[in-house]
């Protein structure tokens, strides 16, 4: 499957620039409280992804899958942020198996 990014970049585009704003202000990952100490009292197992291009998640959910064994963690080959975008069919079988 190859990605369009300007297909993307064209839908971002028209994007309302404040509400952006707003919503990146109000939910972003730095909005957000730490639950970094309550990740080892999960008791369901959960699914993580990140693309092997974006460092910063990748290093995200190593860390918290090695607090919790419950943690499945699987990096998206050939993608970054955008991993479900960039390789949406194997992101969608990834999703499909751990549902099974």
């Amino acid at each position: 499957m190859t990605v369009r990014f300007d297909n993307l970049i064209e839908k971002r585009k028209i994007n309302n620039r404040k509400k952006l704003a707003h919503s990146l202000r109000m939910m972003g990952t730095g909005a957000q409280i730490s639950l970094w100490d309550q990740i080892i009292q999960i008791k369901n197992e959960v699914l993580l992804i990140a693309g092997e291009n974006d460092d910063k998640f990748k290093k995200i959910n190593n860390d918290a899958s090695k607090l919790n064994k419950l943690i499945v963690n699987h990096v998206i080959n050939s993608a970054g942020h955008n991993a479900h975008y960039e390789q949406m069919e194997i992101f969608v079988k990834i999703v499909k198996n751990y549902f099974k």
